[in-house]
């Protein structure tokens, strides 16, 4: 379990899952079960999202390749977010 601080002096804390495949290694990060999912229609929101996919990669504990950010969804089993180990948008196939 990892915790940040932010501006407000609020620690948040969240469980981050280590996946490799392809010889990366990324950071899993799950809204599934939790009551505050961020706002992803917003720019604000994806702009959190990106910021902190940043900060997970760049933890000296466990070096990242990329960030994934998995979501509940009304119409499939989730949705997912990927980021790269910088914040930006990674694209998928």
């Amino acid at each position: 379990m990892l915790g940040w601080a932010c501006k407000a002096k609020i620690r948040v804390f969240m469980k981050v899952y280590k996946i490799e495949g392809a010889k990366n290694s990324f950071a899993l990060v799950s809204f599934l079960k939790e009551s505050n999912v961020p706002d992803r229609a917003s720019v604000e929101g994806m702009s959190a999202l990106s910021r902190l996919a940043a900060k997970i990669c760049a933890d000296h504990q466990i070096l990242m390749d990329g960030c994934v950010f998995v979501f509940p969804s009304d119409d499939l089993d989730f949705s997912w977010e990927f980021f790269n180990s910088d914040g930006s948008d990674a694209l998928m196939c």
